[in-house]
């Protein structure tokens, strides 16, 4: 069980992340003077982002997971997969997007 000094700290905390992220969106919305660019910025994060989480998730239910509930080679095959294809789309990205490799 919580007290009332574990409630108000993690209050505290929640009021501090919340200013943290409005303050921060706020000046990148008055800094950036093409809201596109924020558009791609989040696209670009997130396509970066996914295949770091995909292999942490299978990592997590092949050794944190009973035997008994883990998923069949089949479907670890088709998780994969998705893996190879999440860091094939970020390589692209990073290709058209950073080194301007095509267009």
């Amino acid at each position: 069980m919580i007290g009332k000094k574990g409630i108000s700290e993690l209050s505290r905390f929640r009021v501090i992340y919340t200013l943290v992220i409005v303050s921060g969106g706020l000046l990148l919305a008055t800094i950036v003077q093409k809201p596109v660019f924020l558009v791609i910025l989040a696209v670009s994060a997130g396509f970066i982002a996914y295949p770091v989480i995909y292999i942490l998730n299978i990592w997590a239910v092949t050794k944190l997971v009973d035997k008994e509930f883990r998923p069949s080679r089949s479907s670890l095959a088709v998780a994969y997969a998705g893996v190879v294809y999440s860091l094939v789309g970020a390589v692209m990205l990073l290709l058209v997007r950073v080194l301007k490799v095509w267009g």
